[in-house]
């Protein structure tokens, strides 16, 4: 049987899941950013040396990504809307997080030395990150 939503190319949602589409929209972007995380965090920290413990996907609205005290990253399914260099940022973030647990200036010297345009980055975020929704 075929999904209720799927993409190819564009996106198809079938007819008699309409009128539930918010909800078909949300479990279909659920699943790829557990999809693309997964995948794309395992490539970051192996190739710039981080170690985690396990990825969560959150419903969080404004707090794009975290990491627990014990190297748990936890990311917004919202954020897969986002461009892949804004997506690996908040990646790079949280796993920078898994060395330095706080925002000092080593830290933010570690995001640098590993996304030397971190600015521009957060910055988009800061100014789009409203639109990434499906209201």
């Amino acid at each position: 049987s075929r999904p209720a939503l799927r993409f190819e190319g564009a996106f198809y949602l079938a007819q008699t899941a309409q009128p539930q589409a918010r909800k078909a929209f949300e479990r279909w972007y659920r699943a790829e950013s557990a999809r693309l995380f997964t995948l794309r965090t395992a490539q970051l920290a192996a190739l710039h040396g981080f170690q985690y413990q396990q990825i969560r996907i959150t419903a969080a609205r404004t707090r794009w990504g975290s990491c627990s005290s014990r190297g748990t990253l936890s990311f917004a399914w919202r954020l897969v809307m986002a461009p892949p260099q804004v997506i690996d940022y908040v990646i790079l973030h949280e796993l920078a997080h898994t060395r330095i647990h706080n925002h000092s200036r080593l830290y933010w010297s570690l995001v640098q030395s590993i996304a030397p345009e971190f600015k521009a980055l957060r910055n988009w975020l800061k100014i789009n990150g409203h639109l990434l929704c499906l209201d």
